[in-house]
């Protein structure tokens, strides 16, 4: 079985197992779409970076020069290299900066939609402005 082969079955037996594409996305960083797109060979795996196969299959274990990784030097362990806290951790703060956005794009909405409420003091706030101009060049001739 070719190592493409190996990673859709891989991936289709996780999502068999009662996995989904969501909880498979929520530990890898890895959107749902792509995943899917790897399980019904919308995407060639072999074209995936080794950061997305890391986040993927963070276990797996890529063994360097053919060796079997009896010496501890061949065997590469992906997990050291792409800690799902980081995910988490960015998922949350784009969740929170997503929020913030809302929250400001309301606001915004909320004063377009209002009658204006600005009041400048003094006498030549309260004049119109056609006539502030006019007595101030008048003035001025």
């Amino acid at each position: 079985m070719s190592l493409s082969e190996q990673i859709v079955a891989a991936l289709r037996t996780r999502n068999a197992s009662g996995e989904t594409y969501k909880s498979m996305h929520q530990s890898s960083g890895i959107t749902q779409s792509y995943i899917h797109g790897i399980v019904n060979r919308k995407y060639d795996p072999m074209k995936m970076s080794l950061f997305t196969f890391a986040a993927l299959f963070p276990h797996a274990l890529i063994t360097l020069d053919g060796a079997t990784g009896e010496t501890g030097v061949s065997a590469v362990d992906l997990s050291d290299y792409v800690p799902k806290s980081d995910y988490a951790a960015l998922r949350d703060q784009y969740q929170d900066l997503r929020d913030q956005y809302q929250d400001l794009r309301e606001q915004y909405l909320d004063l377009k939609s209002a009658p204006p409420s600005l009041v400048l003091d003094g006498p030549a706030a309260r004049a119109p402005y056609h006539a502030r101009r006019t007595s101030s060049s008048s003035g001025s001739k």
